[in-house]
C-alpha cells in the first residue's frame, strides 16, 4: 500500500526513500494526535453548526492474531463475548435532525501499552478535552450507560459541558433539597410527552414509541439545574437520562434529551458501516503506534467521505454504472445514506488504474 501511495506522490527521490519515510512517520510517537488536530481544524466551521457530540466506547477484535503488538482482552459488543483486540474511543458530531454526520475522533488503545497512570476514565476525559476547542459551546454531549460514572459527570459539570447520559439506575441525586436514590425520584415522575425513535433490532430499523416525563434535580454539591428524564417503551422497563442542558423548561429538556438519544444511535450505525464496508477489523499492522496512526488516518478519511460525498449523492447515483435505488422512492435517498456512498466509491476505484491516478495527480504542463 505504501509503495502505491509513494508512486502517486511522484517525488524527486527514489520510491524506496518515499516508502521508508511514510513507514517511519506511521510509527512516529503521537503522530495520530497531530493528524486528528489538523482534521478538527479543517472541520471547525462545520462542527460549530452541529448540535450533538456522540461519544462511544468501541472495540476492534483480532481473534486469530498473535504477533500484533499490544493485544489484550476486550469485550466484543457485536458478538457479546471476550476476544483479543484493542479498545476504541470514538466521537461523531450529528446535526439536530440526524441528517448530517461527521466522524471527529477515534483513538485505538491498549491499556497495558499506555502509561501506567492511564485508565479508561482518563482516556474518555482526554478525548473530550481534545475536541473542546473545536465544537460549539452549546453542543450537547451524548453518552450511553458507560458514561454513568461519577468522575465523568463531575468533569463535565466542572468544564461546563452540556450532556445527556443514560443512567444505570444506581445513582443518588438531590431532589427538592433531599438526597434520594434515582429509583425513588423516578416514582415521582409522571409521563407528560410521547416520542417516536427509530432503533435497530434484529438487523432492521423499527420505530418505537416512548412515554416520557422528567423532574429537575441536582448532582452532589453542584448548583447547576439538571434534569432526570424517565422514558418507557410499551411493554418494556424504564430508561433514565441525567441531562445538563441549556434550558430551564422541562418540556424543552425532554425534547432535547429524546432528540439526543435518538441521534446516539447514529454512532452505532457508523461503527457497523465502517466495520462491514471497510473491513476495519482486517487491518494487519504489527506495530502498536502504527495501528494508532492508521486508525486516525482512516477516521479522517471517513470524515471527508461523510461530509463531502453526501452533498453529491443524487448526482453520483445518476452517473455511476451501478443500481443504487430499487423502488425509485425518495425514502431510499434519506436516512443513513453512507452504505450507498461506499458502493459509489468502490465502483469509482474499481474503474481506476494506478497509471490513471498518477496521470490525474500530475497532469502534463501546458504552455500559455
Amino acid at each position: 500500500h505504501l509503495n502505491k501511495i509513494g508512486s502517486i506522490l511522484q517525488e524527486e527521490i527514489s520510491l524506496k526513500k518515499t516508502t521508508e519515510r511514510l513507514s517511519r512517520n506511521l510509527i512516529k510517537d503521537k503522530f495520530e494526535r497531530k493528524l486528528l488536530k489538523a482534521h478538527l481544524e479543517a472541520q471547525r466551521w462545520h462542527l460549530r453548526r452541529l448540535r450533538y457530540i456522540v461519544f462511544d466506547l468501541g472495540d476492534i477484535t483480532k481473534t486469530y492474531a498473535k504477533s500484533m503488538e499490544g493485544l489484550e482482552l476486550v469485550h466484543d459488543g457485536s458478538k457479546g463475548k471476550v476476544s483479543l483486540g484493542y479498545w476504541l474511543s470514538n466521537i461523531v458530531a450529528v446535526s439536530s435532525k440526524g441528517e448530517e454526520i461527521i466522524p471527529l475522533y477515534s483513538e485505538l488503545y491498549a491499556l497495558k501499552k499506555e502509561q501506567a497512570e492511564v485508565s479508561e476514565n482518563k482516556k474518555i476525559i482526554d478525548s473530550l478535552d481534545f475536541i473542546d476547542d473545536y465544537v460549539s459551546s452549546e453542543a450537547i454531549h451524548v453518552v450511553d450507560r458507560g458514561g454513568d460514572r461519577r468522575i465523568l459527570i463531575e468533569d463535565n459539570l466542572k468544564k461546563g459541558r452540556y450532556f445527556i447520559i443514560r443512567q444505570t439506575g444506581k445513582r443518588n441525586l438531590k431532589y427538592k433539597g433531599k438526597i434520594m436514590s434515582l429509583k425513588q425520584i423516578s416514582k415521582k415522575i409522571r409521563f407528560t410527552e410521547a416520542y417516536r425513535i427509530k432503533k435497530r433490532r434484529k438487523n432492521k430499523w423499527v420505530e418505537v414509541e416512548y412515554k416520557v416525563g422528567g423532574v429537575a434535580v441536582e448532582f452532589d454539591d453542584f448548583n447547576q439545574r439538571l434534569w432526570l428524564i424517565k422514558a418507557q417503551e410499551k411493554g418494556k422497563g424504564y430508561v433514565w437520562f441525567l441531562s445538563y442542558l441549556p434550558t430551564e423548561d422541562l418540556r424543552e429538556a425532554i425534547r432535547l434529551t429524546m432528540e439526543g438519544y435518538r441521534n446516539r444511535w447514529k454512532i452505532e450505525e457508523v461503527h457497523r458501516h465502517i466495520k462491514n464496508d471497510y473491513h476495519l477489523e482486517q487491518i494487519e499492522l504489527r506495530r502498536y503506534q502504527g495501528l494508532k496512526s492508521f486508525l486516525a488516518v482512516f477516521f479522517i478519511a471517513m470524515g471527508l467521505i461523510y461530509q463531502r460525498y453526501s452533498e453529491y449523492l443524487l448526482q453520483l447515483i445518476n452517473q455511476v454504472g451501478i443500481k443504487l435505488t430499487y423502488r425509485n422512492r425518495l425514502r431510499e435517498l434519506l436516512g443513513f445514506i453512507y452504505y450507498k456512498i461506499s458502493r459509489v466509491i468502490s465502483w469509482i476505484l474499481s474503474q481506476s488504474k494506478l497509471r490513471t491516478i498518477i496521470s490525474f495527480a500530475n497532469p502534463p504542463k501546458v504552455n500559455d
